[in-house]
């Protein structure tokens, strides 16, 4: 029965998956504010991935990292926090290249 139960959460995260790329394709096509686009990301992804938390980190052309989006102002500031002191899980797996950005797994 643990199977059956699985099978069925799988299929309504696929699907929820599959309407989360619809809507962030919508943006493509129309005016969109990139905030916003940031927000329900960060949004959707701790729902389809079932973390109580979650923010997105973007960076700049000289590599500084920044916080964009978070699912809850406590999480934007331990974000903001991790960053400013180079400490926690963050910093030290993103590592800036000269030609982009690249995630290192440890």
């Amino acid at each position: 029965m643990k199977e059956v139960v699985k099978n069925e959460t799988m299929t309504v995260r696929e699907r929820r998956l599959a309407d989360t790329f619809v809507s962030l394709a919508d943006t493509l096509v129309r005016e969109f504010d990139v905030a916003e686009l940031f927000y329900r990301l960060v949004e959707i992804s701790a729902e389809i991935f079932a973390a109580d938390q979650a923010g997105i980190v973007i960076t700049d052309a000289g590599g500084q990292l920044h916080v964009v989006a978070a699912t809850s102002e406590a999480t934007h500031l331990i974000e903001v926090l991790q960053i400013q002191n180079g400490r926690g899980s963050l910093p030290g797996r993103i590592r800036v290249r000269p030609n982009g950005c690249g995630f290192r797994h440890r």
